[in-house]
């Protein structure tokens, strides 16, 4: 052991003491002030600053702006502010995605919306071509259901009048003869001119019966007929999308104007397209064509203005032979059914009615078909018929 004492007396501070003392206390307090001045600067610089800039760095995120990082590159508040760089930047590129993903969402929406829109205006006008193509269906069954009647009737009084006439035509016959001879009785003579006068009567009565029963004149008029294919296509457009037939339409965009009736021309698409549906129960495919017929096509039919050349095809199970002579015949059919686009089916008229129609246009229609290969109705209609060139005035 070492023991060491320090006797002021023996080193001459024995009167210093005090001062020495004084100095050392006042040495000793500067000391601590600076010292502790020089920790204030330092944590002033080193520690109070860094929070002081991550703080108000933190309240900028806060409020939203996330670019905002810490510029603090050494120590442990460089470590922080590092990581809390990185936690900003990830949180700023998350936000930044689902920002991207909001944006496309809500474009996704608008785009959706139109989309929805105009997917509705496009079934609302669907809907209001399907109401019209229903209206003209139902106005042209109407139609035809009354030509069909009359074509019932006229057949029906033509048989009844061809039964009343040849008994007519004897009883008139024998009435003249007794006429001719000299009758001395005036009684009898004058109840044989009363009987002539019922028979010539009852004659005009036939024959009004048998004009009033006949399909009606045609009322012509410039029409396109192009525009009467497309409107009844359309009316048969939903049964034909429902059956799975392809309707093919080849018109020729240079056909002239018809002078035609074009209420009658619509009776008659309607009769031979409901023929060629009902022939393609399984589908198919209907093609319709309209060209202006050549000189060989036409003939006769071709003078004055040329002739218009139509052809209603389909590609169903075809007629035999027998039937497609019988075809145009009243009251000869092979359908014992309802159609779905027709009223009044199975009589056998529709194709009597068409051909009615066609004749009273100085026109001619014929029929192709073969068994499993589909059948082709083909038309000729003159652009001016013969009573129109009758009437039309000379230069």
């Amino acid at each position: 052991m070492l023991h060491l004492e320090v006797v002021p007396t023996k080193i001459g501070l024995g009167l210093r003491i005090r001062e020495v003392k004084a100095n050392l206390l006042l040495g000793a307090t500067g000391l601590v002030l600076a010292v502790g001045f020089g920790v204030a600067i330092f944590f002033h610089y080193s520690v109070r600053g860094p929070i002081r800039q991550l703080s108000s760095t933190m309240e900028d995120a806060a409020n939203g702006n996330l670019s905002a990082l810490v510029d603090i590159r050494s120590g442990e508040f460089g470590w922080l502010a590092a990581t809390y760089n990185r936690m900003m930047r990830r949180l700023k590129q998350s936000v930044d995605e689902n920002r991207t993903l909001l944006e496309q969402i809500k474009t996704f929406n608008i785009e959706l919306r139109g989309k929805v829109e105009d997917a509705t205006a496009e079934l609302a006008a669907k809907n209001t071509q399907l109401e019209g193509a229903n209206e003209r269906l139902l106005t042209q069954q109407r139609r035809l259901t009354t030509l069909e009647k009359l074509a019932t009737l006229g057949e029906i009084a033509t048989i009844i009048a061809h039964e009343l006439g040849t008994p007519l035509n004897a009883i008139s016959g024998h009435l003249q003869l007794l006429l001719a001879d000299n009758v001395s009785d005036p009684n009898v003579l004058s109840r044989l001119r009363v009987i002539d006068g019922q028979v010539d009567r009852l004659t005009g009565i036939v024959r009004g019966v048998l004009k009033a029963m006949r399909v009606p004149p045609p009322r012509y008029n410039p029409i396109d007929v192009r525009r009467v294919i497309r409107d009844v296509v359309d009316v048969f457009s939903p049964t034909a999308d429902k059956r799975k037939i392809s309707v093919h339409l080849r018109l020729e965009e240079s056909l002239p104007l018809l002078q035609a009736d074009s209420d009658q021309l619509q009776q008659v698409f309607m009769n031979l397209f409901s023929n060629a549906i009902d022939a393609m129960k399984a589908g198919g495919v209907l093609t319709v064509t309209a060209k202006f017929a050549t000189a060989e096509e036409a003939g006769d039919l071709g003078e004055g203005g040329g002739c218009v050349r139509i052809a209603v095809s389909d590609t169903g199970g075809g007629m035999d032979e027998e039937t497609a002579r019988h075809a145009f015949e009243p009251f000869y059919t092979t359908r014992n059914v309802e159609s779905d686009v027709g009223a009044s089916i199975g009589m056998g008229l529709g194709l009597s009615i068409c051909r009615q129609i066609i004749k009273n246009h100085y026109g001619e229609i014929a029929v192709h078909s073969e068994q499993g290969k589909g059948t082709e109705f083909t038309f000729l209609i003159p652009v001016n018929p013969p009573s129109l060139r009758a009437v039309a005035p000379t230069k």
